[in-house]
């Protein structure tokens, strides 16, 4: 994690859309005020959060999970499955 004072916000907030960082811990009076973080982690945290909220999607995730570890060729891959549970519940409207 990198940290910058709010008067050094604006740089990081430049990484961050360069993809130069993934996210920034914005700092004031030397403790955490705010996060920043690039499109892509946030949209990771956000899918993990509606994983965590629909304990069906997360067993059916896991479920993709062991079969793609045992190798079977039954089912989409876990890369697929993340894709498509994407599509189905994008938390930040993307529009591809």
């Amino acid at each position: 994690m990198r940290y910058a004072s709010i008067s050094a916000a604006t740089e990081a907030l430049r990484q961050i859309a360069n993809h130069e960082a993934d996210h920034v811990m914005v700092m004031r009076d030397n403790r955490p005020a705010a996060v920043m973080l690039s499109v892509e982690h946030y949209r990771a945290l956000a899918q993990l959060r509606e994983l965590m909220r629909d304990p069906g999607g997360l067993a059916e995730m896991l479920q993709v999970h062991r079969e793609a570890m045992q190798g079977s060729a039954e089912g989409p891959s876990l890369e697929e499955y993340a894709a498509q549970r994407a599509e189905r519940h994008d938390p930040v409207g993307h529009q591809g």
